[in-house]
């Protein structure tokens, strides 16, 4: 049921659309009918659970409870609340109600973000400390390498030029074997 939840999300939008331009005259009723759009996505949401993490779970579930409060605010911004001062004190209810929202994502995303950078630079203190480590190990190598005596290994001398040339000279006068050809019978 989960693999639904796109193609949700898309009608959810399309009913809401469609409701806000057939009952342009009557809010009261477009209203109506994004509770009943809002209720049915937390049904669904419950009863599905279409997210594997706790923590997205309840962040759609604060998502649906933010959009049914402020469904409620609609209500009251209609014709249903007749005093000005009312709907005045609503208003600022709203924004501050938003603004609370907004902080609070914007908290969660700043928080995600530092854990993030504390574990970037936990990696390089540990990647730098191995580091330390090598160039510790490579610099007893080189210092050991240094102390100890090279055991001389005993070089032969390449031979000279004339002596090359005089084997040389000598294979050439040497007759090449020349191969018989084996007799026939015909």
């Amino acid at each position: 049921m989960a693999v639904f939840r796109p193609l949700l999300f898309l009608t959810r939008r399309i009913i809401i659309c469609l409701a806000l331009y057939a009952f342009r005259e009557y809010s009261v009723f477009a209203i109506h009918i994004l509770v009943l759009n809002q209720l049915g996505n937390i049904i669904y949401n419950m009863s599905v659970l279409p997210f594997a993490k706790e923590e997205d779970r309840k962040n759609e579930n604060l998502d649906d409870i933010t959009i049914i409060l402020v469904i409620y605010h609609l209500y009251c911004f209609t014709d249903q609340v007749p005093d000005v001062y009312t709907r005045s004190f609503l208003g600022w209810s709203l924004i501050f109600f938003m603004i609370t929202n907004i902080i609070y994502r914007v908290t969660q995303a700043i928080i995600v973000i530092i854990k993030e950078i504390i574990l970037k630079i936990k990696a390089c203190i540990r990647y730098s400390k191995q580091n330390n480590k090598l160039k510790s190990k490579l610099a007893g190598m080189i210092k050991k390498a240094k102390e100890e005596p090279v055991a001389e290994e005993v070089v032969e001398e390449p031979p000279k030029l004339a002596t090359i040339v005089e084997e040389m000279s000598e294979e050439s006068e040497q007759e090449p074997e020349v191969p018989q050809p084996k007799p026939t019978l015909s």
